[in-house]
């Protein structure tokens, strides 16, 4: 996970001479040497709940990344509809299949995961309430859906709840 480590790294990287090797998640070559730092951070649902993933007012150009094509390589310059949001429900995998490199045993191996971590559900509302200010109009979401789906049941009536009509695409790779 990198929203604690992207900051602390860019923290350090403003103070001259300032060490990284604390800095978490963070893989570099030092001297020609492959180097690991002996720190970590997962994300849990609480810093997933604290984190704000729709607010593109500091990121230039957020349109072509938000743009219907993206996924399909299909980048253009002039974006004349509606675009998408990218933004899974929580961290890891409940499943290991076959041919997935992000399954429960992957996320085990590259990130110490052990747990799936499910967004709460007012941070992700949040977030979905902020598309329409950025011309967004379809959620996108790659996070699988487990045994326990109440987490979506709880979504779905948030979004009612609150009056928002956007539109989703589920990428379900698990059936």
């Amino acid at each position: 996970d990198g929203e604690v480590a992207v900051l602390e790294l860019a923290r350090r990287l403003l103070v001259r001479g300032a060490s990284l090797d604390s800095v978490p998640n963070l893989a570099r070559r030092c001297g020609g040497v492959y180097v690991e730092s002996r720190e970590r951070h997962l994300n849990h649902a609480e810093d997933l709940g604290r984190y704000d993933f729709c607010v593109f007012d500091r990121l230039r150009h957020f349109e072509h990344y938000c743009q219907r094509g993206l996924m399909e390589g299909k980048i253009g310059l002039e974006r004349r509809e509606p675009g998408i949001f990218y933004c899974n429900a929580g961290r890891g995998c409940a499943y290991d299949c076959s041919f997935c490199g992000g399954g429960r045993s992957a996320q085990r191996f590259i990130a110490g995961r052990i747990n799936v971590a499910w967004r709460p559900v007012p941070a992700m509302l949040r977030d979905l309430l902020r598309m329409p200010d950025y011309g967004l109009d379809t959620w996108y979401n790659t996070f699988q859906p487990s045994r326990d789906e109440d987490w979506f049941l709880e979504m779905f009536a948030a979004i009612r709840g609150a009056g928002l009509r956007i539109k989703m695409i589920q990428e379900c790779l698990h059936v």
